[in-house]
This record gives structure tokens, C-alpha cells and sequence, in this order.
């Protein structure tokens, strides 16, 4: 034993082995290096790219292919690094052909301009300088009397005055178009930056040329070209690979995330509030933006299985099965997502907790002494509530926290059971996503000599199949089982409650009940919910995947669906008229309805055009508005910048330094740096001067190292080439959408410098760039005359329009269209209400649907005495029904527009946050900016939409009378509640779209509104007995959890409109109002203090 106890103090002392240091310098690169390095898949995409890149660089080397190539060569190089072979053959074709549609439109612009202006020259000028020329040529006595010519031809000697003006009006045409098709659709940038180049090319060079020329940019085309095939060729012989492999790996690399994001909120549990309100480690943080990140993949993961059916491919999947996976995934992460939520109300109980202490310490009132009020006061306890601004808010909230301290209720105290009732099916959740991770990644990878992976195949299902059942037992057994742990703190309370109706003082039972400090077990159902519906979500993936992992038991070669389909037409019998269109498309009947919709917004200076006058004229008011806008603006200066920076190329006196100086590029270069936005702007200068700083310096060594003081050696330039491309091509392929601006500037110069050197040196060129120094500071002084065009331009009036003033009215539009999200919320929860009043059979049942409808209780009840309705006792809890089939379908249609929706709404938010943070770029002029208020709102409106799709999602489980809980509870659906939240919207987006100040006794808090109706429906509660129910009964009911996850819901929906309330006081302003806070504060205490 002794020896024992030695061996092991020997071995605690003992420091852990020494890692490699392969491992250790991977483990300090940032992690999307050491990731990719990591990764065997991304590896072969790197050797893919830089033999691409490599190849196109070592073909424009010889003389031979030189000379084919022309001299612009060296966009082969350029078109292999733009756009590099990372992807399946189809998404790369996909991407070269929007590469060539943009050539091609520009290209067919300018033949358009070449053939009128030849049409529109002067013949004869024309015919007198060809003749002058040529015999300038001949009687030169050079050995090369076409150089002579072509040399006249580029200092502008047939240069036509109205042939230049039909170019300016076709290059400004083409412009307009570009930069209308990059303003509305930015997707399409490569499309009309690429298009723009060849009309800037025709344009620039087509006025020198006397005679039809049409092929005046075949030089760029042909290289080009030579590149592109060349990326095809990589992406079909080298570690070849399909969308089918691609999508599978993207959803095992999503599932893998969406693992790790379970392992951190195990953590979150284990904190106290404290902790998670401070962000202990990070891990709340860490947690938020891997949530980011999963709904971004997500997302893209739609666009990755657009052609995965339109592919030969071998494997145990087809792309139909891969397909499948993508709704029940999005299902997970979706309900995964609401996790999200925990935190952030346990960071508003501490906050609110912090608050209430400073706040009593300051000498605050702590006691309620109210009479009638108090009952209707701490009905609010059920709602998690923001700390108040008013006296009576205060009061409540310390109450609460006296009543948690004394019953042991607290937040921490409930979360021991929580965390042991729970850790069971948290750790099978973690398990199971690992499960159909690994299944997933052994379908995708072992598509080969499947004899020889049958074990790992088969060890893949047995884990897949053992962590569905664990996950199914340990969710069964919470269900039924260790859910109640949960509870067992609050059993005691409810169970006083329930012993005191029945010993028959009902009315002060119900008054107890609604002072219960129920508040954590709310918070601590928020996370049970959350985990049930999760691993509900994951036992739906998970038998999907073994359903279809043992359907599929060997591999085989999966041709594209659409040759499958049209062999199935082929070979299949025609249907009978009758057969067709038995059943409607639910997103065509959703379609419909939306195009139905009415355009509700009115012109307030006009009615609609009732002639053909009026109507054109309307047109023409819409067209100056739209000029009018910053959309409209960038269109007109994006014009006229291509237009002024093109006109020096058309004149005799410059015609020649504009092309020997290659201003060509600096027409280009003013382009790209032209934004909507200033912010946009001046980001992109410092990113492409860095860029473009940067690869000079790259290609100066690059030039020098692999040629010394020569001409050009292609061995050497090859060999320093091809190591230069090593972590070039890494970048490219790897690099973050953010760093892609600067480093495709690096990587353009790059190219533009070698490739002018190397061709300056074997090919004879009008205006000879020059080699290595001399190429490299040219560029540069194109490059920032390039900028400083765009700059001029963007300070001409009208000024190029703010970023912060986008982002300030993007809010606007964010918060007008969350508070319709809201809107279509509610009225899907009314509908569902006006469902059940139909399917009622029973008086008394309507008239319980509609209580919480009223907007006066007391109305209400005169009403239904008036009707002979009695209302003396309202129906036992336990009588329901359900909805008929056409009313469960209505019911869908508006889940189905929420979902989309709302899917769409995450995505402009995420966008206004990239466009907040560059905003940043536009300095401080006029003061600082309030970068954190901004940051702020958009937290606060993700926080919403979180909210409101967690409160959706708690409808759609709720049977009705849960819901009807839920209202009377809430009172969320309360006419006078709705009119307050929608007028709040309305004033909060009004004031940030104006940038107009709010008034200072506007409400910041809606709990104040709450308040009075809960007042209102306990004096009416005071005519009729309460409702008998055993609250330890309802309490133990499964569905408790998802009314506990609406009410904390409508707790974050409250608390986040008051927050992006107050947010836009301290952006816009608040208009005083004297002596309203003292005389508030003596109103209060004299009706509500002690």
C-alpha cells in the first residue's frame, strides 16, 4: 500500500508529456489556420488551388504560349486566384460562368459602341489619316513599319470626335447598368465588376482603333479562359470531389459545432447568476457566437444543396438522402438556438437583484402596503419583469426577492435540482449529436473499397443506434420521472395553496397564489423546455439518419436526378386529368396570399392616377425618388466617376500617356473603391491600399528572388513563384469573408506586377511598363489616383450618403418589421382563439376564450349578463377540445409565414451588424459616434426575435387551454396591452427614422401598462368565485414547462421593447417635461407608499 501511495505521488509529480512541436505551433496560429491545417480535406483543397494558380502562372512562361496569350497574360494568374478551383466542379462552374456572363455583356456593349461609332465617322478624315499614317510608316525607314503604325495608332491619330462621344454615351450606359445590378443585387459583384473591366477595356482602346476591331480584349478572354480550364481540369483530376461529399462534410462540420454549443451551455448551468451575468470565462459570450455561426451555416447549407442532384456520384447516399437531412437539422439548431435564452434571463434576475439592493441601500421603499392593488400587483411575478422605474414596480420586485430568500427559491437554490435532474439527458443529447456526426462522417468518407470499412461502418450504426435509445430512455424517464425533482422546492407552497381552497377560502388561496415567488422555477422550465424539444429535434435527426443508413448498405454509382426523372417520364403511364392537382402546394397557397395582401401605405400628397397622364407622371415621380435615394445616387456618381476618369483616354493630347501609364487600371481601381455608403468607402481604401501595399512588396521579392537583376529566368521565377503561392493559395482558399476585400487587392497586384514585368521582358508593348521597381511604384500611384477619383466624388454634392445614417434608419426598418412579426404573432394567437370559440359547444367556453380578449372586463361581464350568460362560475380546467383539420391547416399557414419571416429578419440583422461595425471606418469628425448604443439595439432586437420565435414555438405545443392560461396570465393579448406594444414600436422606429427626440413621459417600462388590467380583472374576479384547480397538479403537468417558456417569452419581448425604448432615448434625445419625475414620485407615495 505504501508503495502504492508512492508510485502514485510520483506520478501526480510528474509533469505531463511535451507535446510535438508540430502540435504546439499549430496550437498558436489563430484558429482558422491551425483548423484548416488540421483538417485532411481542407489540405487536398490547398494543393488543388495552388496547382491551379501555379499551372496558370508557368503557362504564360513560354515564348511560344506568351505570344498566343497576348499581352494581357496575366490575367490567367489573376482569374486562377479570384476565383480558385475550393469546390466541387459544378459550384465552380457556376461561379467562372457569372464570370463570364459579366465578360460577355461588357464585351457586347462595347461591340455596340464600336459599330455605331463606326457608323457615325467621319469616312473621309478618316480615310486621309490611315493614308498619312501609313505613309509616315513607310518612309520612317524602321525595320518594323507596323510598330510605327501601331505606335500612331495609340497616340490617338485617328481619334473621332463624334465616335468618342458615342463610346462615352455606351460606357456610361454600361456603367449605369453595372453599378445598378451591384447596388441592388451585391451578390453579383464579380458579375459587374468583371463586365465592367472588358466595357472600360473596349471603351478605352476601341476610339483608337479607325476600322472594326472586335476583338480588341481577346487577349483577356483567352487567358481567362486558358485559366478556367485549367480550374476545371484540378477540380476533376486533383482529390476530386462532389457536392454530395461537399454537403455531407458541411453538415458533419455543422453538427460538430452544434456539439461543442451543447457542451457550453453544460457549463452555463454550472455557474450561478452571478457568474453568468459577469460572463465567467467567456463561455456565454463564446456560446452567443457559436450560435451566430450555426444559424449562418445553416443558411448556407440551403445554397449548397441546390446541385447536388445534377452529379455523378459513388456512394452509399444519394443527394436526395443528403437532402433530407437539412430540414430536420435546421429543426435542431433552431430549437437548439433557444438555449440563448436562459442566460439572458438569468442576467436580468441579477441585474434586477443588484438594482434592488443599491436601490434599498439608498433608502428606497421595500414594504407593499397596498390593499386592493396588491393581489393584481403580484399577479406580475408570474412574468420575469425589468427592474422599474416606479414605486410601485420597486416595491414588487423586492417583495419577490424576500419571498425567494425566505422559501430558499432563489435562482441558485432551484438550479441543484435542475442541474442533477437534467445531466442524464444532456449528457445523451451531447452523445447523440457526436453519434450522427461520426455516422455521417463514416457514410462521406468511406465511399472506397467499402469491404475494407465494413467494421467501421458497422461500429458507426451500432453507436448511432445505441445513442437514439439512451436518448429516447433518458427523455422518457425526465418526463416521467426526474422532471419533478425540479419542483420539489415549490411543492410545499403550492400544496398550502391547494390545502386552503379546499377548506373552502378560495378567494385568499388565489391571493397566495399569486404572490408566489415562482419566478425561478419559470427560468429553470425555460432550460427543461429548451432540452426537451431539443432532444425531441435530435431523435427525429437521429432516425432519419439510421433509417436511411440501413436502407442504404452498400454503395453504388447515383446518377443526377434530372436524367432519373426524365427516364421515369419516359417509361411512366400519363395521369388522368383527375389525378392532377388533388392537392395544393402549401408555399404556392402562401404565395397567393401574400400577392393578395393590400399595399396599405397611401401617398399623403396624392390619390392614385385615375388617366394615362397621371399615371405616367406618377412614374415620373417615382423615378426622381428613387435618384433621390442613396441607391439612386450611387448609380448617377458611379456614372459620372467611370465617364471623367475615361475622357483622358479619348483625347489626342493624353491618349498616349493613358495607355502607356496603363490608366486603364486607375479607371478600374476608382470603381471598386466607389460605395453606396462613405463608411463602405473609406473601409475599402485602407483594406485595398493595404492590399495593394503589400503585394508589391510580395512581388518585388518574388521578381528578384527568382531573377537577380535579369530580364526574367522562367526557372527561377517558376520555382520563387511556386513558393510564394504556397500561402497565397491558402489565404484564398481559407480566408474569413471579411479579409477577402484586401486580400484580393494583394493577390491582383500580385499578379499585375509579375505578369507586367515578365511580359515587359519578352513581348514588344506600346508603353513599356518596365520590370520589378519600375512596374511596382507605377501601380501604386494607379492605385491611389484610382482613389483619390472615387474620393472627389463621393464629397460632390450630393455627398455620398452616411453609413451611420443607414444604420440608424436600417434600424428603423428592423424594429418596424419585428413589430409586424409581432403583430402576425398575436394574430395567429387570436385566430386559434376565434377557432375555438367555433368548435365551443358550450356558452360558458366562449365566454372563457374571450375573457382575456376584452378590452374591458366589466363591459364584458354586463355583456354576457345581458345575453343570460352566467358567470358566476367559470368551466372546470379539465374540459378541451381540438382544432378540425381546415382550422389546424389555417393555423399552419401563419407558422409557415412567421418561420419564413422571421428567418428572413435574422438575416438583415446580421447584416446590419456587419454594416454597423464598418461604420466605424467614418471616423469621428463631428463627435464620437455611439458605436456601443447601436451595438446595443441590435442585441436587444435579436433578443426579440429569439423571444418571439421561443413564444411561437410554445403556442404550437400548447393545446388551447393552456393558451387561455397563458393569456390570463400574461395578458399579452389584451386589446389595451397590444395597442400600447405596437404604438411603442411605432414611436421607437418613428424616432430613429426622423432621428426626432421621444417625450419624456412616454412609459420606458410597458409594466406599468400591465398593471392596470391586472387591477381591472381582479375587481371582477371579486363577483365570481375563483376557478377550483389543484395547483400541484397543473404544476406537474408536462405542459407546464412550455407555458413557463411563453410567459419567460413575454418577459423577454416586454423587457427587450423596453430596451431598444430607452436605447433610442439616449440615441435621439428626450423632450423635457418639468416637475412630471416630483410630482410622479409624490403620487406614487402617496397611493402606493407605506
Amino acid at each position: 500500500m505504501a508503495k502504492s501511495a508512492t508510485e502514485q505521488a510520483t506520478k501526480a509529480d510528474t509533469p505531463p508529456p511535451r507535446k510535438p512541436l508540430g502540435t504546439r505551433i499549430l496550437d498558436a496560429l489563430p484558429i482558422f489556420i491551425s483548423s484548416n491545417l488540421r483538417s485532411k480535406r481542407s489540405r487536398k483543397i490547398w494543393i488543388r488551388c495552388w496547382v491551379a494558380a501555379w499551372a496558370s502562372f508557368v503557362l504564360m512562361l513560354p515564348q511560344k504560349s506568351l505570344t498566343a496569350l497576348g499581352n494581357a497574360s496575366f490575367f490567367g494568374i489573376l482569374t486562377s486566384l479570384l476565383i480558385p478551383p475550393n469546390a466541387p466542379v459544378q459550384m465552380y462552374l457556376f461561379g467562372i460562368t457569372i464570370y463570364m456572363v459579366g465578360e460577355c455583356v461588357g464585351w457586347s456593349i462595347g461591340c455596340i459602341a464600336m459599330k455605331i461609332a463606326l457608323k457615325v465617322r467621319n469616312q473621309t478624315v478618316t480615310r486621309e489619316s490611315l493614308l498619312r499614317v501609313e505613309q509616315m510608316a513607310a518612309s520612317s525607314g524602321s525595320a518594323n513599319p507596323e510598330a510605327v503604325f501601331e505606335e500612331k495608332l495609340f497616340e490617338g491619330a485617328f481619334l473621332d470626335t463624334r465616335a468618342s462621344v458615342i463610346y462615352g454615351v455606351l460606357i456610361a450606359i454600361g456603367a449605369a447598368f453595372f453599378a445598378f445590378a451591384r447596388a441592388r443585387v451585391p451578390k453579383l459583384f464579380f458579375f459587374s465588376m468583371f463586365g465592367m473591366i472588358f466595357l472600360d477595356a473596349f471603351c478605352t482602346y476601341g476610339p483608337l482603333f479607325p476600322i472594326a476591331d472586335y476583338t480588341v480584349v481577346d487577349t483577356i478572354v483567352i487567358s481567362a479562359s486558358c485559366s478556367m480550364a485549367i480550374g476545371i481540369a484540378c477540380c476533376v483530376l486533383i482529390f476530386p470531389e462532389t457536392m454530395n461529399h461537399w454537403y455531407l462534410d458541411t453538415v458533419a462540420d455543422l453538427l460538430g459545432a452544434l456539439k461543442g454549443y451543447s457542451a457550453l451551455h453544460r457549463k452555463v448551468l454550472d455557474y450561478n447568476p452571478d457568474e453568468v451575468s459577469q460572463d465567467a470565462d467567456g463561455v456565454v459570450s463564446k456560446s452567443a457566437a457559436v450560435r451566430e455561426g450555426l444559424l449562418m451555416g445553416i443558411q448556407a447549407l440551403g445554397m449548397k444543396s441546390a446541385l447536388i442532384n445534377v452529379e455523378f456520384s459513388f456512394g452509399r447516399w444519394s443527394g436526395d438522402d443528403a437532402k433530407a437531412i437539412e430540414e430536420p437539422l435546421k429543426v435542431l439548431v433552431s430549437r437548439m438556438s433557444g438555449f440563448d435564452s436562459f442566460p439572458r434571463l438569468m442576467t436580468r434576475y441579477q441585474k434586477e437583484r443588484a438594482n434592488q439592493v443599491f436601490k434599498s441601500s439608498a433608502g428606497a421603499v421595500t414594504a407593499i402596503t397596498l390593499v386592493d392593488h396588491q393581489t393584481a400587483a403580484a399577479n406580475i411575478n408570474d412574468i420575469e419583469e425589468i427592474a422599474g422605474d416606479t414605486e410601485i414596480i420597486r416595491q414588487l420586485i423586492s417583495r419577490r426577492r424576500d419571498l425567494e430568500e425566505k422559501f430558499n427559491v432563489r435562482c441558485e437554490d432551484v438550479f441543484v435540482n435542475l442541474r442533477s435532474s437534467t445531466s442524464e439527458l444532456r449528457d445523451a443529447l451531447t452523445r447523440s449529436i457526436g453519434a450522427v456526426q461520426n455516422a455521417i462522417s463514416v457514410v462521406n468518407t468511406c465511399r472506397w473499397r467499402e469491404s475494407r470499412q465494413l467494421a467501421r461502418f458497422t461500429m458507426a450504426e451500432k453507436e448511432l443506434d445505441d445513442a437514439v435509445e439512451n436518448l429516447r430512455l433518458c427523455l422518457d424517464e425526465y418526463k416521467h420521472d426526474k422532471r419533478y425533482i425540479m419542483l420539489q422546492p415549490f411543492i410545499p407552497l403550492l400544496q398550502a395553496v391547494d390545502d386552503a381552497t379546499r377548506d373552502g377560502d378560495a378567494f385568499e388561496a388565489e391571493a397566495e397564489r399569486r404572490g408566489l415567488p415562482i419566478r425561478s422555477l419559470i427560468i429553470a422550465c425555460v432550460y427543461a423546455s429548451n432540452l426537451v424539444v431539443s432532444s425531441d429535434a435530435s431523435i427525429e435527426l437521429l432516425d432519419l439518419v439510421r433509417e436511411t443508413c440501413h436502407k442504404r448498405r452498400k454503395a453504388r454509382l447515383w446518377a443526377p436526378s434530372k436524367l432519373r426523372q426524365i427516364a421515369h417520364w419516359l417509361m411512366r403511364r400519363e395521369r388522368s386529368e383527375s389525378q392532377i392537382g388533388d392537392e395544393d402546394d402549401p408555399a404556392e397557397l402562401e404565395q397567393e396570399e401574400v400577392k393578395k395582401t393590400a399595399q396599405y401605405k397611401l401617398d399623403p400628397d396624392s390619390r392614385p392616377p385615375g388617366n394615362a397622364f397621371q399615371t405616367f407622371m406618377n412614374k415620373l415621380h417615382l423615378l426622381y425618388l428613387w435618384f433621390s435615394s442613396a441607391e439612386g445616387i450611387f448609380v448617377v456618381k458611379y456614372t459620372i466617376l467611370t465617364v471623367v476618369m475615361w475622357i483622358p483616354s479619348v483625347f489626342k493630347s493624353s491618349a498616349k500617356f493613358y495607355y502607356e501609364q496603363k490608366g486603364l487600371w486607375a479607371l478600374v481601381m476608382a470603381q471598386t473603391t466607389c460605395y453606396m455608403f462613405a463608411a463602405d468607402q473609406f473601409f475599402n481604401y485602407v483594406m485595398r491600399l493595404t492590399g495593394t501595399f503589400l503585394g508589391l512588396v510580395v512581388a518585388l521579392f518574388t521578381w528578384y528572388a527568382g531573377n537577380g537583376h535579369g530580364n526574367g529566368n522562367p526557372y527561377g521565377l517558376a520555382a520563387a513563384f511556386g513558393v510564394v503561392l504556397i500561402p497565397v493559395a491558402f489565404g484564398r482558399a481559407f480566408l474569413k469573408p471579411m479579409f477577402q476585400i484586401p486580400y484580393l487587392m494583394f493577390t491582383s497586384t500580385l499578379s499585375l506586377a509579375i505578369g507586367y514585368s515578365w511580359i515587359d521582358g519578352h513581348l514588344f508593348v506600346i508603353g513599356s511598363p518596365g520590370i520589378g521597381w519600375e512596374v511596382v511604384w507605377k501601380r501604386f500611384v494607379v492605385v491611389a489616383s484610382g482613389c483619390v477619383g472615387s474620393f472627389l466624388v463621393m464629397i460632390i454634392p450630393p455627398t455620398t450618403m452616411s453609413g451611420r445614417k443607414a444604420v440608424r434608419t436600417r434600424h428603423a426598418a428592423v424594429i418596424t418589421e419585428l413589430s409586424s412579426l409581432y403583430a402576425l404573432l398575436m394574430s395567429g394567437w387570436i385566430t386559434d382563439f376565434e377557432a375555438a370559440e367555433e368548435t365551443a359547444q358550450s356558452p360558458k367556453k366562449r365566454l372563457r376564450g374571450l375573457v382575456p380578449l376584452s378590452t374591458s372586463t366589466f363591459a364584458l361581464h354586463e355583456k354576457a349578463n345581458e345575453k343570460g350568460i352566467s358567470t358566476e362560475a367559470a368551466p372546470p380546467s379539465n374540459l378541451s377540445f381540438s382544432y378540425p383539420p381546415q382550422i389546424q391547416k389555417q393555423k399552419m399557414k401563419w407558422i409557415v409565414e412567421f418561420s419564413r419571416r422571421m428567418i428572413a429578419l435574422s438575416q438583415q440583422i446580421q447584416a446590419l451588424k456587419m454594416q454597423t461595425m464598418m461604420s466605424r471606418w467614418e471616423g469621428n469628425f463631428r463627435g464620437t459616434w455611439p458605436f456601443k448604443e447601436y451595438m446595443g439595439l441590435i442585441e436587444y432586437e435579436g433578443n426579440m426575435l429569439a423571444a418571439l420565435q421561443q413564444l411561437a414555438g410554445s403556442l404550437d405545443r400548447l393545446d388551447s387551454d393552456w393558451k387561455t392560461t397563458l393569456n390570463q396570465r400574461s395578458l399579452i393579448l389584451n386589446p389595451d396591452f397590444i395597442t400600447d406594444v405596437m404604438s411603442t414600436f411605432a414611436l421607437v422606429a418613428q424616432s430613429l427614422r426622423t432621428s426626432e427626440p421621444m417625450h419624456q413621459i412616454l412609459p420606458t417600462s410597458l409594466l406599468d401598462r400591465l398593471l392596470f388590467e391586472h387591477t381591472t380583472k381582479t375587481l371582477v374576479a371579486l363577483h365570481r368565485p375563483i376557478e377550483r384547480t389543484e395547483y400541484v397538479e397543473k404544476v406537474q403537468n408536462p405542459e407546464f414547462m412550455y407555458f413557463a417558456t411563453g410567459i419567460a417569452s413575454v418577459s423577454l419581448i416586454i423587457g427587450s421593447l423596453d430596451d431598444m425604448h430607452k436605447a433610442t432615448k439616449r440615441l435621439c434625445g428626450e423632450v423635457p417635461f418639468s416637475g412630471f419625475d416630483r410630482w410622479r414620485a409624490e403620487y406614487e407615495q402617496h397611493f402606493y407608499g407605506p
